[in-house]
């Protein structure tokens, strides 16, 4: 008995060495890849009257408490039925509850659909992903925690100001995935 209670004493006592080398050595953690997909948010196909203009918005309800980053880069465009691309506005950045728009109206179209009663167009609204340098380092650090889109177009009447349309109704384009190395958090 008193053998075996050295025996057990003993593996005790090795375990107990091990587990505290372990404790007391730092554990580097690896970067870990992780998926970001810009996000593109597209609105369904409507008609479009002479009479009409069509107006994108877009705004960013993402808390300014929750972000050290600066705002949300988004480009607004304007497709056709044949996706072929009608009017785009610049990338703005859009920080922390604020907006923007893009207008189309029938002097946007090209001479080929400007003649027509109707034209089918859709708007689309995208992030830019855009490079964000740290030290000797470069990753893709916008989009992350700094866009909750919400995003609608509006038909109004030229003439009146009417609405004739609203809509927040869009869907997510798939685009790919965009590798970025995620940091681990500091201890």
């Amino acid at each position: 008995m008193n053998t075996f209670c050295r025996s057990v004493a003993a593996t005790l006592l090795v375990s107990a060495a091990q587990l505290a080398a372990q404790v007391t050595t730092p554990i580097t953690p690896t970067p870990t890849p992780i998926s970001i997909v810009p996000q593109i948010l597209s609105t369904a196909i409507l008609g479009f009257a002479s009479s009409q203009t069509a107006e994108l918005n877009v705004v960013n309800l993402v808390p300014a408490a929750t972000t050290t980053l600066p705002g949300c880069e988004v480009q607004l465009a304007f497709y056709d039925a044949q996706n072929r691309l009608l009017k785009q506005g610049a990338a703005t950045n859009v920080g922390p509850f604020a907006s923007t728009s893009l207008s189309l109206g029938r002097g946007d179209l090209p001479s080929s659909s400007a003649s027509a009663l109707r034209v089918s167009i859709r708007g689309q609204v995208s992030t830019v992903l855009t490079p964000t340098t740290t030290g000797t380092s470069s990753t893709t650090a916008a989009g992350l925690n700094t866009c909750s889109l919400v995003v609608s177009l509006e038909l109004y009447d030229n003439v009146t100001g009417v609405t004739q349309l609203f809509t927040t109704d869009t869907r997510s384009v798939y685009s790919g995935p965009v590798p970025v190395f995620a940091l681990p958090a500091a201890r």
